[in-house]
């Protein structure tokens, strides 16, 4: 497959020779070419990925211990028994909790609880706590979803006192042996035969809770009002948005236009996002999940919690939602004040932390004294944005061990590379390839960089790697018309990104930081990238091919994404 070499990423693209034979005269040409690129080889295919349906879902009986799962669930509703419910402190967690937290009341089981562990004072997953509490109150089922997969060793006193454990999560399972658990649901297990492995935690609760339903005879009305709690799940855990996973999140999104939860509805104007308008899935990312992921973050995920749960308005609501807002801007002004803090300890490590420096590793470990434990899993996403490398951030707790947070590029199997290499050094750790979380002694720090960085060593020649979907022609086609069929393609995220087209003889002709603008056959475009206010100037005034995204904003305006320029063509 030819290759372009851009300013940030090597480009993939290989024309195709023949488009999809549903191909219609109202679908121009290079949107033809990506819809077939993305496995639409049919008029059924085509009707099934622009409108999404309940038959696209999968089968929930194929889940692994589902059976199992089912009858312990209906044992504890049916005789009353108390419910002790874990989950995580972030957006999937949160939602995965109003589901558990919705059914259980509408099903009128009043005896639960939902425990949400403090980031900074219990830390992910499980914890003592949790096991002490559930113990001490008499709960007779302990449920831990999204969390649980490697937290088999706190589990064991749960077992050996008889309290039956159900874990529903999807992080990566490995090869230390299964939680012992009366079921234990993770489409990620290896004798798992359900066709969706990549469910988020909250859609792994809502594929029990469908089994449930459907078993049961209760109304599937329910399962209607949950789906936009799985589509924030899925958005904000960044999960591949094929198949089941994309029906989800596009038939969430239109739950939320049309009904949404009273604490969405609550939130949602203050993230920009209005009711009236089409939701698209880039607003939900960048602007209402870092609102609902604020508190966990900063205070405690209780806020967000409370809000996912509430059915009705009120003037509390409406407090926790603008408190939330407020928690976000001032997560903004700490994360801004904590990266500076880390640009300038990596330029005092090395004489650059460029790209091309011979003098930097192959990975960026940096460590903080004060930094907030909530917010190192951004830092370490944001370097690997700038440099395109695995990155870790570690932050010192109160009693003295080191916090760390992983991210690593699209190559890099992170999970893997942690667990081979760096697992000796970790008090606990998990997550998946493309983040990880991991707690250690101080005095594992320089053995953790060491280990770490050599595990590197073999991706450090990596570049990001994309693709073009189709060269776009001006003279066939407008960039207007191209805009508009790029909005039928959302949901956009992993596995169905949005459209990237080759554009030759485009100017870059201005450059600001919030403005650019491209000229291209005397026609003017105002643009927006990612690249950086000097490698835009390096390029300008030459005309060059680009790689654009063309789109609508929610109120209908023409945007242009400038994702890369091409330097070989």
């Amino acid at each position: 497959m030819p290759l372009l070499k851009g300013i940030t990423a090597d480009w993939y693209y290989e024309p195709s020779t023949s488009l999809s034979p549903f191909l219609r005269e109202d679908i121009p040409s290079p949107v033809g070419e990506a819809l077939f690129k993305r496995g639409i080889r049919s008029e059924a295919q085509l009707k099934a990925y622009l409108h999404p349906t309940w038959e696209v879902l999968e089968n929930p009986f194929y889940l692994p211990d589902i059976e199992a799962a089912l009858a312990c669930l209906h044992e504890a509703i049916r005789d009353h028994i108390p419910i002790y419910i874990v989950t995580d402190y972030d957006v999937d967690g949160t939602t995965a909790a109003a589901l558990l937290g919705d059914f259980l009341t509408r099903v009128g089981h009043a005896r639960y609880h939902l425990h949400i562990p403090n980031r900074f004072t219990e830390g992910y997953g499980v914890s003592d706590a949790a096991i002490r509490k559930a113990i001490q109150g008499g709960y007779g089922l302990f449920i831990a979803a999204d969390c649980g997969t490697k937290e088999g060793e706190k589990l064991k006193e749960l077992h050996r006192r008889g309290i039956p454990i159900l874990i529903l999560d999807h992080h990566a399972v490995g090869e230390d042996p299964y939680p012992p658990a009366k079921a234990f649901i993770n489409p990620q297990r290896p004798d798992s035969s359900y066709p969706n492995r990549f469910l988020s935690a909250a859609g792994v609760v809502f594929k029990v809770l469908q089994a449930y339903i459907l078993r049961y005879g209760l109304p599937e009305a329910w399962l209607e009002g949950w789906l936009q709690l799985v589509a924030i799940s899925l958005l904000a855990d960044v999960m591949p948005l094929v198949g089941e996973n994309r029906a989800l999140v596009e038939l969430g999104l239109r739950q939320m236009r049309h009904r949404p939860r009273a604490g969405l509805a609550a939130l949602m104007p203050l993230a920009g996002i209005h009711e009236s308008s089409r939701i698209f899935s880039r607003q939900v990312v960048y602007k209402l999940i870092p609102r609902l992921n604020a508190p966990g973050r900063l205070k405690d995920a209780q806020y967000t919690l409370y809000l996912l749960l509430q059915d009705q308005p009120s003037p509390t609501l409406e407090k926790v939602a603008v408190y939330m807002d407020q928690l976000n801007t001032y997560r903004r002004q700490v994360q801004k004040k904590m990266m500076d803090e880390v640009l300038i300890q990596l330029n005092q490590t090395y004489s650059t932390p460029s790209l091309t420096s011979l003098s930097v590793p192959p990975a960026r470990v940096v460590v903080g004294r004060t930094w907030n434990k909530g917010i190192i899993g951004l830092l370490a996403a944001k370097l690997v944005e700038l440099f395109y490398r695995p990155a870790a951030v570690l932050t010192y707790s109160e009693n003295g061990e080191l916090v760390g947070s992983a991210r690593g590029p699209a190559q890099v199997p992170l999970y893997d590379l942690l667990n081979e290499y760096c697992r000796p050094f970790f008090l606990r750790f998990g997550g998946h390839d493309k983040a990880a979380g991991f707690t250690m002694e101080a005095k594992h720090l320089e053995a953790f960089k060491e280990a770490f960085i050599s595990a590197s060593v073999k991706y450090a020649d990596v570049r990001k790697k994309d693709f073009i979907d189709a060269h776009l022609d001006l003279r066939e086609y407008s960039i207007d018309q191209i805009a508009e069929w790029s909005e039928r393609m959302e949901p956009i995220g992993p596995g169905n990104e949005s459209i990237r087209l080759l554009l030759h003889g485009v100017r870059v002709a201005h450059v600001e930081k919030e403005k650019i603008l491209l000229e291209y056959a005397g026609s003017w475009y105002e643009a927006r990238s990612n690249l950086s206010v000097e490698q835009l100037r390096q390029c300008a005034y030459t005309p060059l091919p680009i790689v654009i995204t063309p789109r609508r904003s929610p109120g209908g305006k023409l945007q242009l994404k400038l994702r890369d320029v091409i330097l070989e063509d």
